[in-house]
């Protein structure tokens, strides 16, 4: 999966991550390591999906190659049907704020 975005990243990899783990083991830190790796610009990362992936105006996975999101609780469940839309949809519309 990681060497595909570096190496095909005009294709969606339609792949989601799961990392499970107990608190302070390195979860987040390995990801942001690849996510410096492939630079700021492909990458994003948020504590607040609801408001940042899911919200009216909302435009984190634009462009991105890379999405993280911190801690998923359950609440996240709540997003599986448009999680499985972003992961797979071959595209996808965002509504700018202040746009046309």
């Amino acid at each position: 999966y990681f060497a595909s975005i570096f190496q095909t990243p005009g294709c969606k990899p339609k792949v989601a991550w799961l990392l499970q783990g107990g608190m302070g083991i390195g979860k987040t830190y390995v990801v942001e390591v690849i996510m410096l790796t492939m630079g700021l610009h492909a990458s994003f990362q948020t504590a607040k999906p609801k408001h940042d992936l899911f919200g009216r105006f909302s435009t984190g996975f634009k462009q991105k190659l890379l999405v993280l999101i911190d801690e998923a609780t359950d609440a996240m469940t709540s997003y599986h049907e448009a999680l499985n839309n972003v992961i797979t949809a071959p595209t996808m519309n965002f509504e700018d704020k202040n746009g046309p």
